[in-house]
């Protein structure tokens, strides 16, 4: 019975010449979603090990549901299901209404067993907002627990984990679950292990931050990430930061340990071959305007906006700031065709294209601003 980054422990540097552990019949995992990399580590040790995906709560006897994982689950799949109820437990998905969801549909996990807890110690309000009784069966002593937790019905019956609701957030004004996000990061090939926290831009505006552990070298840039993430998620989901990690914080249950996530580093350390010095009084004046939009110091020529934290409001800060520096209006959508800092330059730098973009002309008696 292990959390699933247990199951990395167990194969780093382990002896194989010592051949496999046969004797390991089950692995049953519980405490954070399961994903096929955590089957094939287990498997690199037993392979013939059956394994389990459980789940719980503290206010619940230790495991509610279960799944058991069939030999032949999906590598790209993104995690496992936490499957259906054991006897005489029902997992249920409530909506925002409190009625079932609907297949596919995004809810909260509530569990329904006689062997509940009574509820919290001198804590009535607590207990009377967890266990709550049970809406489709109103008789005396039919309860239900409140776990905080979303979820997802497959069509198969199982249900899939979805992230905490307390680790909902809100993000330029779109509601977002970071569980999701982890979930779509978490499919990336060369992502072991995945946290997407809310954090603050240097602005003081709320923004994802994702601290990732890599499986692979050399290690995916900035911009392949975020370029996959682009095939899957609208722009407003993708965080504005990436961390990475040799291997995530943990409490000492196993769990991440969210509050000792460092900080992301605006500091940033770049090659000299990438910090080619402004050429002139346009990009001088263009990368003051950067840096301080961004928050961060040292802008390389091949810098990507977007990559260095950047959103849409932003550019529409940049924008603004290139207005009243230059006196001429640019549209947004220059941005996402040019994201570079070289390419902006260069359109700076042009006369005469087409519409609907304009060119910025630099007048050396210009306020500074």
């Amino acid at each position: 019975h292990l959390t699933p980054p247990l199951a990395d422990v167990l194969t780093v540097g382990r002896d194989t010449s010592q051949g496999p552990c046969r004797s390991l019949r089950y692995a049953v995992f519980g405490g954070e979603s399961l994903r096929p990399v955590h089957l094939d580590a287990i498997h690199q040790l037993a392979p013939k090990a059956t394994c389990v995906n459980g789940y719980g709560a503290t206010e619940t006897p230790q495991i509610m549901s279960w799944y058991v994982v069939p030999p032949e689950f999906p590598s790209n799949r993104e995690q496992v299901p936490i499957g259906q109820g054991i006897d005489g437990v029902q997992i249920l998905v409530l909506n925002n209404t409190g009625q079932l969801a609907g297949t596919g549909e995004l809810g909260e996990i509530y569990i329904r067993t006689p062997y509940l807890t009574l509820g919290y110690m001198n804590d009535e309000a607590l207990t009377s907002a967890r266990f709550l009784p049970n809406p489709f069966r109103p008789e005396t002593g039919d309860r239900i627990y409140r776990t905080g937790d979303m979820g997802r019905l497959l069509p198969d019956g199982n249900i899939e984990f979805a992230g905490r609701k307390d680790f909902q957030v809100k993000i330029r004004g779109f509601r977002i679950e970071v569980g999701e996000v982890e979930v779509v990061l978490g499919q990336h090939p060369a992502v072991a292990e995945v946290v997407v926290v809310p954090g603050e831009d240097s602005h003081g505006d709320r923004q994802l931050v994702a601290y990732l552990v890599i499986n692979e070298t050399p290690s995916p840039s900035i911009s392949e990430i975020r370029s996959f993430l682009n095939q899957k998620l609208p722009e407003y989901m993708i965080p504005s930061a990436f961390v990475f990690l040799e291997a995530l914080p943990r409490t000492p249950n196993g769990k991440v340990d969210r509050k000792a996530l460092p900080a992301p580093d605006r500091n940033r350390s770049q090659p000299a071959e990438a910090l080619v010095a402004p050429r002139d009084e346009l990009e001088l004046q263009l990368t003051k305007i950067w840096e301080k939009v961004l928050g961060v110091k040292n802008i390389g020529m091949k810098d990507n906006f977007f990559d260095l934290g950047g959103h849409s409001l932003m550019a529409v800060r940049l924008f603004a700031l290139i207005q009243k520096r230059f006196g001429k209006d640019l549209p947004l959508t220059i941005l996402f065709q040019a994201p570079t800092f070289e390419q902006l330059a260069n359109i700076c730098r042009q006369e005469g294209f087409a519409e609907p973009w304009t060119c910025l002309l630099y007048t050396s008696d210009a306020a500074d601003d």
